[in-house]
């Protein structure tokens, strides 16, 4: 087969499996996934648009209001609720601004914050809306909880050496390895994506291409073997943590659904 053959057809099966991909989000009625590829689907196609600059911006920025105030108003209960969860978290966050609460920090803190803004506020509207709440719903402000502005700023720091390695080596699969961590960043603005181990997976992936050939490739050389024990070691602690959570919701589900109280019980444990 020639070479250009073959190359087309990878990437008719790449685009079929984008497409499914895409479907799947639309279908599950995610608000953050279809958010996450209108946008991430509008700086893929922004070179190939033959618009003036002002309209593409313009349409861009209409897309994406539009989209947000769709999902605002498709499910503006569950949207009020997070509203509710990132003002209280926002409390947290000024409150204890530069060292933040530690790992557990918004578990152990927020519940606390909340019930004084509900006392503060008791006709605000979301006292119907308040419940027991793990994550802020935002990974950006979760890392700000736990770790103030320092845990921030050792994330934009991380994020501007990705660039600097992407824009020094500007591949495809570098390019690719970019837009998968800026649908992840996008969609953790409204989600908690770092709680599932496979999302993990795909970051150190992304990571290690768009590093490869630059940092990677000099470490390589000096501690190959290093290396190769750290890489066999980090895999098998995500093929354990990825197998935990694939069994937690596969026991989940099968009680799902089960009013018998005693299948509750694997969870105390």
């Amino acid at each position: 087969m020639p070479e250009g053959s073959k190359g087309k057809k990878q990437k008719t099966i790449l685009y079929l499996l984008l497409l499914a991909v895409v479907l799947a989000i639309v279908v599950s009625g995610s608000r953050s996934g279809v958010l996450t590829i209108a946008i991430v689907l509008t700086i893929w196609l922004y070179p190939y648009i033959s618009f003036k600059l002002k309209s593409k911006i313009l349409i861009s920025v209409c897309l994406i209001l539009a989209l947000l105030g769709g999902g605002y108003f498709l499910k503006k209960d569950s949207a009020d609720g997070r509203l509710l969860i990132w003002r209280c978290s926002l409390e947290m966050v000024k409150d204890l601004p530069f060292c933040g609460y530690g790992i557990n920090g918004f578990k152990a803190h927020y519940m606390d914050y909340q019930a004084n803004f509900l006392m503060e506020k008791p006709n605000s509207g979301y006292m119907k809306l308040a419940d027991n709440v793990s994550s802020p719903f935002n990974e950006y402000l979760n890392i700000m909880i736990k770790f103030g502005y320092l845990g921030m700023i050792i994330l934009i720091l991380g994020i501007l050496l990705l660039i600097f390695c992407y824009c020094k080596d500007p591949k495809y699969e570098k390019r690719i390895a970019l837009y998968s961590l800026l649908s992840i960043g996008i969609f953790s603005m409204f989600s908690y994506p770092f709680t599932y181990p496979f999302v993990w997976i795909i970051i150190c992936l992304d990571v290690f291409v768009l590093m490869r050939g630059n940092i990677v490739l000099n470490i390589q050389k000096n501690y190959k073997n290093i290396l190769y024990v750290f890489a066999i070691a980090a895999c098998s602690w995500g093929g354990i943590k990825l197998y935990q959570r694939i069994n937690a919701e596969y026991q989940w589900g099968k009680i799902a659904y089960s009013t018998a109280n005693e299948n509750l019980a694997i969870y105390y444990k």
